[in-house]
């Protein structure tokens, strides 16, 4: 193998590093680069212990930058399909060790966004040496986004027309939402996942939990608005003369999200269809039997 590329899971191309060594391309994901398990797995450097539309796409992109090294996100859930690691991770009855945690980190020098942010107590175990980022925005705007998005009902974590095909994936997201809403079903049955204002309040109280957790000296509080200087000084590493990554706008999630809603929809109506075919098959051949 060469030492200067990455395996994929089904065997595709893979650009070699560029001779940039602040870059690497990867394939990618929605027009994000989505990197895959290296040979020689990187031990975690960087945890996020920050909530998803908290600018975690930017600071995956960033990270990747700065170490050079990938950074799992919840795209890289779902290109690998972890959904039933972080579901067994989240409901374990003790505290993964590091072996078992490289299960889903081997390969990764970072990790952030949604499952893993609800985990952050575990991965600082896991990993003693690794550096803590809680990503923030404004309590309000955050709310705003996670309803028109990844928390909308007509998203991958909770419609019902993605039930059939995204069982276990949804069972998980409402896992780590319970981390979050602090209750059985991840705000469902308190209507707390509906509500700008049970949100905003939530995402204070998560954001004031890990400031009380995170040793100071292992923690940055960081804003996307801030820009590589503080994140750069955090990891110890010179800021790079390209500008600071801007990626995954909420419109475009959105697009996204209804595109798939409706693939989902034409997939189950397909299904019914043939269903109620063969059964109508099925007695107009049981009626000439007669």
């Amino acid at each position: 193998h060469n030492p200067n590329r990455w395996d994929t899971p089904a065997g595709e191309e893979v650009p070699a590093w560029t001779d940039n060594p602040n870059r690497w391309e990867l394939p990618s994901y929605r027009g994000m680069s989505v990197p895959v398990r290296a040979e020689k797995p990187p031990s975690l450097a960087v945890i996020g212990a920050g909530c998803g539309r908290t600018g975690t796409a930017s600071l995956k992109a960033a990270l990747e930058i700065l170490l050079d090294a990938p950074c799992y996100h919840m795209f890289e859930n779902y290109r690998l399909g972890h959904s039933d690691l972080w579901l067994a991770a989240l409901t374990a009855e003790t505290p993964w060790t590091t072996a078992q945690w490289e299960r889903v980190m081997g390969g990764f020098a970072a990790t952030v966004d949604f499952p893993a942010s609800v985990a952050y107590k575990e991965l600082m175990a896991a990993y003693p040496d690794a550096k803590v980022i809680l990503t923030v925005r404004k309590p309000q705007s955050w709310a705003q986004s996670v309803m028109e998005t990844i928390w909308n009902p007509w998203g991958r974590e909770r419609a019902w027309v993605h039930a059939p095909w995204e069982a276990t994936h949804q069972a998980m997201c409402k896992r780590f939402r319970a981390r979050f809403f602090r209750d059985r079903d991840g705000g469902e049955a308190s209507g707390e996942i509906d509500s700008a204002a049970a949100l905003a309040r939530r995402f204070e109280e998560w954001n004031a939990e890990v400031r009380a957790t995170v040793p100071a000296e292992r923690l940055l509080v960081f804003e996307a608005k801030d820009g590589w200087a503080p994140l750069c000084a955090f990891l110890g590493v010179p800021v790079p003369s390209s500008p600071y990554p801007r990626v995954n706008d909420t419109e475009a999630f959105r697009e996204r999200m209804m595109a798939r809603w409706r693939r989902s929809a034409l997939k189950g109506m397909a299904i019914l269809a043939a269903g109620c075919a063969l059964i109508a098959a099925a007695a107009l051949v049981g009626g000439w039997h007669k």
